[in-house]
């Protein structure tokens, strides 16, 4: 199966009616369905559980959540009176896409949950841009790459503080951190395919310089972990029309 047409079969997932949190088939919904989809999901954080993960968040009460895996299956749980759920999904690396309601829609998050990485945090990747890894504390979290030398940059600082991106010793970009101290910052100009490193500066803080090798993202199937010199787990994944992307996550995840 080409990477096209795998995600196409994960996006049609999302369509899939649960009772449960047990695997089901998906079914395409119509364009009234999708139109009826006002909010969805917002995912607070993720814990590690026995056999797994637990996904904590909110939808619309009593909206139907469902996580469609990149290995083909769907879960889902109903939102409670207030919003709240709590949706198990099993261990292994997978891309989740969360949804909620009727039919099918887009992720809220814009971006796929990464799930199952050894020893790494879990993280929101998207497509040509940082990964927003779900970890608290300041600094920098992730560096995002293609094969073309485009790096993105993402981590916390001090909410509404400019942020500065030092690259090698110098500052290659800038940008400013929103209301919850969060930043994705994109360099201007591509990296050479090698070691670089990289350092987050903000107002009244810093953080240590990390060492990141650059390398073309090969992904094996949709998602792999690949080998890497430097800091981090190394995430290579399949984006929508074929390309591939590199997430290096700098955090290490929180012990079950």
């Amino acid at each position: 199966m080409s990477q096209t047409a795998a995600f196409a079969s994960l996006v049609l997932a999302l369509a899939a009616t649960l009772a449960g949190c047990a695997p089901e088939r998906g079914e395409t919904p119509d364009a009234a369905q999708v139109d009826a989809w006002a909010e969805g999901p917002r995912i607070h954080s993720v814990q590690p559980d026995v056999g797994g993960w637990v996904i904590i968040g909110r939808a619309p009460p009593g909206d139907r959540v469902r996580a469609a895996s990149s290995t083909g299956q769907t879960y889902g749980v109903n939102a409670a009176g207030d919003g709240r759920f709590h949706l198990a999904v099993p261990s292994g690396l997978a891309l989740f896409e969360l949804s909620s309601g009727a039919g099918e829609g887009a992720s809220p998050v814009d971006g796929w949950l990464l799930l199952g990485a050894n020893d790494a945090a879990p993280a929101i990747v998207q497509a040509g841009a940082g990964a927003r890894v779900l970890a608290e504390g300041r600094g920098l979290k992730a560096v995002d790459f293609d094969s073309s030398g485009g790096v993105s940059l993402s981590g916390r600082a001090a909410p509404g503080a400019r942020v500065d991106i030092e690259v090698d010793g110098r500052i290659g970009a800038a940008g400013i951190a929103d209301g919850e101290g969060r930043f994705d910052i994109k360099l201007p100009r591509p990296l050479s395919q090698q070691s670089h490193t990289f350092r987050a500066r903000w107002e009244g803080g810093a953080d240590r310089a990390h060492t990141v090798t650059l390398g073309s993202p090969r992904p094996e199937g949709l998602v792999s972990q690949a080998p890497h010199e430097g800091e981090g787990v190394r995430i290579d994944w399949a984006t929508p029309g074929g390309g591939a992307q590199a997430t290096v996550i700098l955090v290490e995840r929180a012990a079950p």
